[in-house]
């Protein structure tokens, strides 16, 4: 549940933010998390971090791939215009 709940949140910002530099998020994300543990004294062998990085920034890559969402322009009524 945790990993399709993380793949979804990152197809959503992928798909938001369609900068090239915004991938680089959940690497920096994961390198804080397994620094913080490491600085804990818990252990970081058996943790799954690297393996949501790469699913994150995959599915961050896919909505980036959506076609850009159109914005509705907002048009003054003719009675507004000088």
């Amino acid at each position: 549940m945790t990993t399709a709940i993380l793949a979804l949140v990152a197809f959503a910002v992928g798909a938001r933010l369609r900068r090239p530099a915004a991938l680089w998020a959940p690497t920096i994300a994961g390198a804080l998390i397994l620094t913080f543990l490491a600085l804990t004294g818990h252990s970081v062998a058996d943790t799954p971090i690297p393996f949501f990085i790469v699913l994150a920034t995959l599915a961050m890559m896919l909505g980036r791939l959506l076609p850009p969402r159109r914005r509705a322009h907002s048009v003054a009524p003719p009675e507004a215009l000088p």
